[in-house]
C-alpha cells in the first residue's frame, strides 16, 4: 500500500491528532516530516510555485542521541514561547524535530548562533506565558512530567536539545503573503481547503482542490516563489490502498470484513480492531513504537499490548487502543531510516463506519420526533438526515441519494449517503441543518429494530422522544 509521502503522513497525523472532537485530547507530536534535500531536485516544479513535497526543510538541525520522546518541560516551552512572541518581526515558528531525535527547533531571521546564545540564557520570570498543560492519562490521573527549569536555572540547564535555524521570512511577513495568495486562488476559481504558515519549510502552504502549472504561474506573480508551496486534496484513489476492492454499497455484506474509519481520513479493515499486536520485538518499528508508548512523559499511559496495528506501509504505521475510557492513537513514520512519532493522543471513542463508495460521503440519520415512534405495522418511517462533512451550513438537498435498506435478522438496516458538492474543497465547517425524509420499508417493521447499517456493528438510533411542547407565546 503506497501513496505519496506527505499525503499519507498527513492522513496519519490527522488521525492521531483527532482525539475525537470535544474530548480535550493532549497531542504529543511534531511539525510535518521533512524531505531530504537529495530528493527535491527531481520532484521540483519548473514553473512558478513548487509542490510542498519538493521543498527542502530549514536547517541544519543537529541529531540528538538518544532520541527524546514526548515534549520538553512545560516551563522550558513557556519561556521560549514568551520570547518568540516578543520578537514578532524576526520569529517564524517552532517545532519538535523527531527526525533529529526530538530537538526543539526555533526559526528566526538573523544570525542563528547569536540567537541560540540568547535563548539558552533565558530563565522563567513573572509574566511568562502559560500555554502548555500536562496531559491526562487513560485512567484520569495527570501525566508525569520531565524535570523543569526554575527561576534559578536557565533554558540551557533543562538538558533538552535546542536548535535555532535561520528563517528567510518572519511569520508576520508570511501571514501577509498568505492573505494575498488565498485571494489569488479564489480569483482563479479554485477552492482553498486550508492555508497556513509551515515553519519547517519557511513557506506559506496552500492546500487546494487542484494543482496545475497555470495556478503555479499565476501565484508566482502574487508572491515570491520561494515563499509559497502547493499541495492538493488527496483524491479517493490516492487514499485508497492498492489491490483492495472498493466498496459498492453503503451497508457491508453480512460476515464481511469491511474497510472502516473512526470518523477520520484513515481507513482500515474492521477486524484489525480485534487483532492482538504481534510485532517482532527486534523490529525497528516495534522498538520505536514501544519507546513512544512507554516513554512519552505526560502521555496517556496505555500499555503497548493494548494497541492494535491498524495500518502499516513501508514508511508509515498507525496504532490504536480502543478502551472503555477512550481511544489512544500513535502514528509513526519512517524518515531518513528512523521510525519517528508523528503524534500520540487520547480521547473519544472509535465508532467504526464503513467506507462509502466512490463519489459519495456518509449521511447520518435519526428518528424524527415530529412523528410518532415507528410501530410494528408501519411500512413508512420518518427520519431526519444530517450530513456530517463540511458543507458551509447548507442542507444536503438534491445530493442526497435514496436510502439503502437491508432486512437482516432482527434488524432493518438503513443507510444514507450524498454525492460530493460541486467543486472540491472550500466549504466552511459550521453545523449543517437536518432534512426530514420519509423511507418506505419492504414490509411492516414488526418486532424488528431499526439501525444505521453504515456503522459496524449497525448502530441503533437514539430512542424516540416526543417534541418539547412550549407554552403559547414562549421564546423558542
Amino acid at each position: 500500500m503506497r501513496s505519496t509521502s506527505r499525503t499519507w503522513v498527513a492522513l496519519l497525523a490527522a488521525f492521531a491528532a483527532i482525539g475525537i472532537p470535544g474530548c480535550g485530547a493532549e497531542v504529543v507530536g511534531s511539525g510535518p516530516p521533512t524531505t531530504s534535500p537529495g530528493d527535491t531536485a527531481a520532484r521540483a516544479s519548473t514553473i512558478g510555485v513548487p509542490d510542498c513535497d519538493a521543498v527542502a526543510p530549514l536547517g541544519p538541525i543537529p541529531d540528538t542521541d538518544p532520541a527524546r520522546n514526548g515534549n520538553p518541560p512545560i516551563g522550558f516551552q513557556n519561556v521560549l514561547s514568551t520570547y518568540a512572541d516578543r520578537h514578532p518581526d524576526e520569529f517564524l515558528g517552532l517545532w519538535i524535530d523527531r527526525v533529529h531525535g526530538g530537538t526543539y527547533v526555533m526559526a528566526f531571521t538573523g544570525d542563528p548562533i547569536a540567537r541560540l546564545q540568547d535563548l539558552e540564557a533565558l530563565r522563567p520570570a513573572p509574566g511568562d506565558h502559560s500555554l502548555v498543560s500536562p496531559a491526562v492519562k487513560a485512567d484520569g490521573t495527570p501525566g508525569t512530567l520531565p524535570p523543569d527549569i526554575t527561576a534559578d536555572t536557565s533554558v540551557a540547564d533543562a538538558g533538552w536539545p535546542l536548535a535555532v535555524v535561520q528563517a528567510p521570512r518572519s511569520k508576520r511577513d508570511l501571514d501577509e503573503i498568505r492573505v494575498s495568495v488565498e485571494a489569488a486562488v479564489a480569483a482563479a476559481g479554485r477552492g482553498v481547503v486550508q492555508a497556513g504558515v509551515e515553519p519547517t519549510l519557511g513557506r506559506v502552504v496552500l492546500l487546494v482542490d487542484r494543482v496545475d502549472d497555470e495556478l503555479r504561474a499565476q501565484l508566482a506573480f502574487q508572491a515570491p516563489s520561494d515563499a509559497v508551496c502547493l499541495s492538493h486534496v488527496p483524491t479517493p484513489e490516492e487514499k485508497w490502498p492498492a489491490g483492495v476492492p472498493k466498496p459498492t454499497s453503503l451497508i457491508p455484506a453480512e460476515g464481511a470484513d469491511p474497510w472502516v474509519t473512526c470518523q477520520s481520513s484513515v481507513a482500515f479493515p474492521y477486524s484489525r480492531l480485534a487483532q492482538p499486536l504481534t510485532l517482532d520485538p527486534a523490529d525497528p518499528l516495534a522498538k520505536a513504537f514501544t519507546a513512544v508508548a512507554t516513554g512519552t512523559p505526560g502521555g496517556p499511559g496505555i500499555p503497548p499490548s493494548a494497541y492494535r496495528l491498524l495500518v502499516q506501509t513501508d514508511e508509515a504505521a498507525l496504532f490504536l487502543a480502543d478502551l472503555p475510557s477512550g481511544i489512544g492513537t500513535i502514528a509513526m513514520h519512517l524518515e531518513q531510516g528512523r521510525w519517528i512519532s508523528l503524534g500520540a493522543s487520547f480521547g473519544g471513542r472509535c465508532v467504526a463506519q464503513s467506507v462509502t463508495p466512490d463519489g459519495l460521503r456518509p449521511v447520518d440519520w435519526s428518528l424524527d420526533s415530529n412523528f410518532p415512534a415507528p410501530g410494528a405495522a408501519d411500512t413508512q418511517i420518518h427520519l431526519l438526515v444530517h450530513e456530517r462533512a463540511c458543507n458551509s451550513g447548507q442542507v444536503v438537498g438534491d445530493r442526497l441519494r435514496p436510502a439503502e435498506i437491508v432486512e437482516r435478522g432482527s434488524q432493518v438496516l438503513v443507510a444514507f449517503a450524498a454525492t460530493l458538492p460541486e467543486g472540491r474543497g472550500g466549504a466552511d465547517c459550521q453545523s449543517n441543518p437536518s432534512t426530514p425524509v420519509t423511507v418506505t420499508l419492504p414490509g411492516p417493521l414488526g418486532d424488528r429494530t431499526l439501525a444505521d447499517g453504515s456503522y459496524v456493528p449497525p448502530k441503533p438510533p437514539d430512542p424516540w422522544r416526543p417534541p418539547v411542547e412550549r407554552p403559547t407565546g414562549s421564546a423558542p
